[in-house]
This record gives C-alpha cells, structure tokens and sequence, in this order.
C-alpha cells in the first residue's frame, strides 16, 4: 500500500551516508538517485523510504520535505480517491497571511467551494482540478498536511 516515504533534510550528503548504512543492513539499495532525492528499497515496487531537499528550497521541517505516497493499480483508482477526497464535507482551508493578501485570496476560496459538491463524492464528470491531467493523481500543495503529486519516478517504470 505504501509506494513510498520521504524525509526532508537540509543536509541530503549526511542523510544519504547515514542512510546508505542503516539500510543496507537489511538489503536496501538506492533506487533513485538523482541529487535532489535519494530512495532506498529492496525492490522498486515495494514501499521505500527518501531523502528530498525541499523543493521550496526553504528548511525541512515536519510539514516541509516529508511525504507519504500510496501505491495505487491504475489512472482509474486515482480518479476513486479524488472523488472520495473532494466535497465540501471534507474540506478544510487553512490561509494564513495579511488582511490584504487574504482578502484578496478570498475569492478563490470561495470558487473552491463552490465547485465542489456539498455532501458526497464528486460525480465521475466533474473536475475539481482541471489544470490538472488526469493521471496526475492528486495534489495539494501546502506548508504542512498534504497529498503530493503522483508521478513517474525514473527507475520504477
């Protein structure tokens, strides 16, 4: 079920040493190594642990490098999710800035919510996203409690 955690580190030459050690101790390689994450497993389609730099560039923090992944069989089971996820009974908004950036931001908020269906899921011919291609998977881009991009990892095809 899980596809993979990552661990965000402001120092990713250390945490690769460290990592490269405690994980070979149980027959862990690298997986994926490409200078701004590093993931470790025993097999690429089983669950692995990373290191990422943040891609905000901004210090790892709890809420900033680390992520959990969820290994799902296909687009369509992504597209299952999505609409289980997205209905304004699950919704949660946390903004936080100036009166002025919020007013502003406000509006959007607004047409957020609005889009999205009051009480169930969201009907298979609805879009919550629709900058977003369909076999994306789901993102959520925040500061801290969020659901990252699904994406090809290089190595795992």
């Amino acid at each position: 079920m899980i596809g993979y955690v990552t661990l965000g580190t402001n120092d990713i030459e250390t945490a690769r040493s460290f990592y490269d050690a405690l994980l070979g101790e149980i027959g862990a390689k690298r997986i994926v190594d490409d200078g701004h994450i590093t993931l470790w497993g025993t097999h690429p389609r089983r669950g692995l642990l990373g290191v990422i730099k943040p891609y905000n560039g901004e210090a790892a923090s709890i809420g900033n490098g680390s992520m959990a992944a969820i290994s799902v069989d296909s687009v369509e089971t992504v597209g299952r999710l999505q609409r289980q996820l997205f209905t304004r009974s699950r919704l949660m908004v946390n903004v936080a800035g100036d009166p002025e950036i919020l007013e502003a931001f406000r509006p959007r908020i607004d047409a957020l919510i609005a889009a999205l269906p009051a009480g169930g899921p969201v009907g298979a011919s609805q879009s919550v996203c629709p900058d977003i291609p369909r076999d994306a998977g789901i993102v959520i881009p925040a500061e801290v409690n969020y659901v990252s991009q699904a994406v090809p990892v290089p190595g795992l095809a």
